[in-house]
């Protein structure tokens, strides 16, 4: 049943196929209610009706008989035969009367026809219900029956009906002044129209309008139907407008090829020669190519949620593609994949995104729990993970844990949630095994850099590891200049500090804890001034032991000699001239850290995949050196620039009496 409302601009294309094929199915059974029931046909539309023996035009609102009144004029002439095609005028042909404008009327039941359909009774000719109209076994020559008016003929001949013209074919006229349906020499059809003279090798149904014609054309060459709008090809194969002012369109479908073909025209002048544009092309192997410079196009040979194929290609092969399909080498649902072409005419996958909503760009995303963008290489991407939480990762992803998207190289990913950023490193494993990354530095959300560590000691901690006198854990330069660089061993390096050079004393000092001080001398640093008792001065005469000695410390050459004190026989009897320590001890330290919050994730089909898990904090234990405030505190080295002061207060001593001496 074909709907002749149908079909519409909003259709797609497979369905513009299925109604074009309905209509073609109803025209060519004659719109015959007994075998055809198509709804909303055009007014003035003419089918056959097989059980009432007549054609019949729809009105609009009904079907009604075409012809309503057949009239002869003059004398009737005619051959009689019986179904059977026996000539029965020389039995009948005497019992035969007429009168004018009346039908034969057999009244005598001794001259009836046997078995006669038609009755008349002078006013009404009646055909039974049931019965059918034969025309009898006569020839063209000599046909059953016949008229004539104005050069066209109809004729019956074993059962089929013409309406012959010897050179321009026949017509279907309604009310004796309008052709419904024009039939040309060739063979080619005109429905409210009169056909165009197509090219010998098309047969042609032509429809008429209002913005010109259409058709439908057949070809005797080629399995190929066409449906063509103000365009045909004359007899010389060139496309043509009929007429003007209106754009041409033609549809082929190409039974040797297989292939269903669009083409386009602008609007032009009747007569003129049309130059097609292939709009679209979709060939045997259900592959649809749109030509348009600029076309989209979205094809669903599945459901929406399990597609088994999607393609589009633009301007031409030479520009982009996207392709979907059910599988990639990583057996991922895939959702689309956009394709570029090469140089040599090779798809190349550019982007591909897959059902979980993670976009590879030149490769093919991993199963990724939460939504990441893969770059050029596998593992390499952004990635979220939950509200306020963004990765950047190297050759890892995660799915339910961190895992190897490579083997054999070393991963990386920094992350930012919660205000803080973090960078994580980890050695190269096999792909597909589970990560255990370590944290290599540390911003957190109060500003605080952390490296090499999880606690917070303060705006910069940096921790080195393992003691090594090769590892840097700060190395500052200036060009090819070492400006400053510290040992994770505890060495400070400044080679430039060095080579600036002064005649001032040295004011520096570095505390048993690392830390360091300027020396000062000013009266503004001092209190409680008054001179030196003599008893401290000759305590330390009378008590230090001056040595020579070796030095064991490492940076010291072992071969050399040095001259100085013991720190600890100082501070039997001044402790104010020994440099003091704490001694150190290892406790247990509990500090936080805060988890972020995981938002809940769900798949394509609405299961939860990862359950929603709120902020929180953790607490954890480091073991640390700290100073042991109770232990005694150790002498660590003499200060030797305080001996300068008992031996000036010696000097003067000695100087005085030297004076009173030599007074007397």
């Amino acid at each position: 049943m074909a709907d002749w409302s149908k079909p519409v601009t909003t259709d797609t294309y497979s369905n513009v196929l299925s109604y074009i094929n309905a209509r073609l199915n109803d025209i060519a059974l004659g719109l015959d209610p007994a075998i055809t029931s198509p709804t909303n046909v055009p007014t003035n539309a003419i089918r056959w009706n097989s059980a009432s023996y007549r054609f019949e035009k729809w009105n609009g609102t009904a079907w009604s008989a075409l012809i309503s009144n057949l009239t002869i004029t003059g004398t009737l002439s005619a051959t009689i035969f019986n179904e059977n095609g026996t000539n029965l005028s020389s039995k009948y042909v005497s019992k035969i009367t007429s009168t004018a404008n009346k039908l034969v009327k057999f009244s005598d039941t001794s001259s009836t026809i046997t078995n006669s359909i038609i009755t008349d009774d002078g006013t009404n000719i009646t055909l039974p219900t049931t019965a059918q109209m034969k025309s009898g076994y006569g020839n063209l020559t000599n046909p059953a029956f016949a008229c004539a008016e104005n050069g066209y003929g109809m004729s019956a001949y074993n059962g089929y009906t013409y309406l012959l013209n010897s050179s321009s074919g026949f017509k279907l006229r309604y009310n004796n002044t309008t052709d419904l349906v024009t039939v040309d020499s060739a063979g080619n059809v005109g429905v409210g129209v009169t056909p165009s003279a197509w090219f010998s090798v098309f047969k042609a149904i032509q429809l008429g309008g209002a913005s010109g014609t259409s058709g439908i054309t057949g070809q005797t060459n080629v399995p190929v139907i066409g449906l063509w709008a103000n365009a045909y090809n004359d007899s010389g194969n060139t496309p043509r407008y009929i007429t003007s002012g209106n754009y041409a369109i033609k549809y082929i479908v190409d039974g040797y090829t297989g292939q269903h073909q669009w083409f386009t025209a602008p609007s032009g002048t009747a007569g003129n020669a049309i130059s097609w544009t292939t709009a679209m092309i979709l060939d045997a192997s259900s592959n649809l190519e749109i030509r348009g410079k600029y076309s989209t196009i979205l094809t669903n040979q599945g459901s929406i949620s399990t597609p088994t194929a999607m393609a589009m290609i633009v301007d031409n092969y030479k520009s982009s593609g996207m392709y979907s399909n059910n599988n990639l080498s990583n057996s991922n649902a895939v959702w689309l994949s956009w394709k570029i072409n090469d140089n040599a005419n090779n798809l190349i996958t550019a982007m591909t995104l897959d059902a979980s909503g993670n976009l590879g760009l030149g490769v093919a995303p991993n199963s990724w729990t939460g939504k990441a963008i893969e770059v050029g290489y596998a593992g390499d991407a952004v990635f979220g993970y939950a509200s306020g939480n963004i990765n950047l990762t190297s050759g890892c992803y995660y799915n339910s844990g961190w895992k190897y998207a490579t083997t054999s190289t070393p991963v990386t990913y920094y992350n930012q949630s919660s205000g803080s950023h973090s960078w994580f490193t980890a050695p190269s494993g096999t792909a597909g095994n589970a990560i255990s990354f370590t944290t290599a530095m540390t911003l957190d959300a109060g500003g605080n850099l952390l490296v090499g560590t999880t606690s917070n000691n303060g705006r910069l901690s940096i921790y080195g590891g393992s003691v090594s006198s090769s590892t840097y854990i700060a190395d500052i330069r200036n060009g090819s200049y070492t400006g400053l660089r510290i040992r994770d061993d505890g060495y400070v390096f400044m080679p430039s500090t060095y080579n600036k050079t002064t005649a001032s004393a040295s004011n520096m000092f570095i505390d048993s804890d690392g830390a360091l001080y300027r020396s000062t001398s000013s009266r503004k640093y001092k209190t409680n001034i008054e001179n030196i008792d003599s008893n401290y001065v000759n305590t330390f005469f009378d008590n230090a032991r001056p040595i020579y000695y070796k030095s064991l410390s490492e940076n010291d050459n072992p071969n050399w000699g040095y001259w100085g004190f013991i720190a600890e026989e100082i501070a039997e009897f001044d402790k104010r001239l020994v440099y003091w320590r704490y001694d150190t001890k290892q406790v247990e330290v509990e500090k936080e850290r805060v988890i972020p919050a995981v938002e809940e994730i769900k798949d394509e089909d609405g299961n939860i995949t990862q359950e929603a898990v709120a902020e929180s904090t953790e607490t954890y234990t480091e073991i640390e050196t700290v100073n042991d405030l109770e232990a005694p505190m150790i002498a660590e080295g003499v200060m030797y620039e305080r001996i300068v002061v008992l031996l000036t207060a010696k000097v003067q001593e000695l100087e005085a009496r030297l004076k009173a001496l030599e007074a007397k």
